[in-house]
């Protein structure tokens, strides 16, 4: 450390040979203390060594700075960099990283498309950084990592979900959280799988019939919900509802359902055991639904209801 290197020796079983190379000059290495505090808004560093003349680097840019504070100006959101550097080049550098956080949210779900999309007064620039910074996604209460060993891909680059994904492989209705480092809100949707349909083009008949009546399709609202709370498990019955082809029961852990679980069954019964934790209060509702045509139309949901896990 501290030396220039001007060539390169390899010793073979054949003989030793030389190569000169472009001078290379090997950083000085030293021992020093680096604190960060709990929110990464400020950073310390101790026993730099005499002489060392300091800059900072931000992703390896050079970047201002004064009175000992480095601007984040122009940054966006999610994880950086920050380089502390020796002007004379003759001490290594020393990286910490460090998270840039907004309180804004830059995305939304756009169930039509079934993709997230840039919210409203953001410019792709601020939704490709958001997709980029995606570090888990939640899918009906289980978590999937979006990097490294075991990592799950569930939402491409440009916003579409990746509906054939391991989540996605059984059932129709999943409730998906995002977290993204950088973003302090979470984003929740409730996204609804159905294959495509290639369209079939239409013929126009020779003597064209007025066009029949089309029967708006009702769902009778569900009552009399009940849960049975065992040890690690509660099971829900209710009413049937006339004519339903199956019922949606969500529960949650806030009056207010956010990040919801939702299931789907045939059955005016089901039993839950994922999601729940012992002594908690959770809140339940649920509704029916038709099918016509291959589409789901769902009723009103039941009046909602509080249980206690034991």
């Amino acid at each position: 450390m501290g030396k220039t290197i001007d060539y390169i020796t390899y010793y073979t079983d054949k003989g030793i040979y030389q190569f000169d190379i472009q001078d290379t000059y090997v950083p000085l290495k030293f021992n020093y203390e680096l604190e960060q505090s709990a929110d990464e808004s400020e950073i310390s560093v101790k026993g730099l060594p005499d002489g060392y003349e300091v800059g900072y680097t931000v992703d390896t840019a050079p970047v201002q700075s004064e009175n000992g504070l480095v601007s984040t100006n122009g940054l966006l959101p999610g994880s950086h960099v920050l380089g502390v550097t020796d002007s004379k080049g003759i001490y290594a550098p020393i990286n910490a990283n460090f998270v840039l956080t907004t309180q804004e949210s830059v995305a939304v779900y756009d169930e039509a498309g079934k993709k997230l999309i840039a919210a409203q007064g953001y410019d792709d620039k601020m939704f490709t950084n958001y997709i980029a910074n995606i570090s888990s996604v939640n899918v009906n209460g289980t978590d999937y990592r979006t990097s490294g060993r075991g990592s799950v891909k569930i939402i491409n680059t440009d916003g579409t979900i990746a509906a054939d994904a391991t989540p996605f492989a059984e059932g129709s209705e999943f409730t998906i959280t995002v977290k993204a480092m950088g973003f302090a809100k979470d984003i929740t949707f409730v996204y609804n799988k159905t294959s495509a349909v290639q369209p079939t083009p239409t013929v126009e008949p020779e003597n064209p019939q007025p066009p029949a009546s089309v029967k708006e399709v009702t769902v009778a609202k569900v009552g009399q919900v009940k849960a049975s709370v065992k040890s690690k498990k509660v099971t829900v019955t209710w009413k049937k509802a006339a004519g339903a082809a199956g019922y949606q029961v969500q529960y949650a852990a806030t009056k207010d359902f956010k990040k919801p679980v939702a299931v789907l069954v045939k059955k005016n019964k089901t039993t839950i055991k994922k999601g729940i934790k012992s002594k908690k209060t959770y809140y339940m509702r649920v509704r029916a639904y038709k099918t016509v045509n291959g589409k789901k139309t769902l009723g009103k949901r039941s009046t909602v209801r509080q249980f206690k896990m034991k």
